[in-house]
């Protein structure tokens, strides 16, 4: 009983929160693709009026393929790609996009790769 009187009120106070702060208007999605293989590869790819991209490729041996894109709030372009496989993950940003120097404690993050 509790427990549902919990949630009832955690429902409420959701519902009551004050959104104001949130600004602009939707975003609309120009492209999105996804593609689910059965031997579990797949593709997906999908656009945003506000210049947000993003697709990847996985293989059935579950390394994959991506890059992201998206406009910095001073109106740099920043694009990255990454690769996923058993040595980890890795991003590679693209010189060209990224003119501005990466915070150490992201530098330090990326370093150290996933490895299950």
């Amino acid at each position: 009983m509790k427990s549902l009187v919990l949630a009832i009120v955690l429902c409420i106070s959701a519902c009551l929160a004050d959104v104001s702060h949130i600004v602009g208007k939707p975003v609309g999605i120009l492209q999105d693709e996804k593609d689910l293989l059965p031997d579990g590869s797949f593709n997906f790819q999908y656009e945003t009026e506000n210049g947000i991209k993003a697709s990847a490729q996985g293989n059935s041996d579950g390394t994959v393929v991506g890059s992201f894109q998206w406009i910095a709030p001073d109106g740099t372009p920043v694009h990255m790609t990454y690769t996923a496989d058993q040595n980890g993950y890795k991003v590679h940003p693209n010189p060209s996009s990224s003119s501005h120097p990466v915070p150490q404690p992201i530098v330090s993050t990326l370093g150290n790769t996933h490895r299950p």
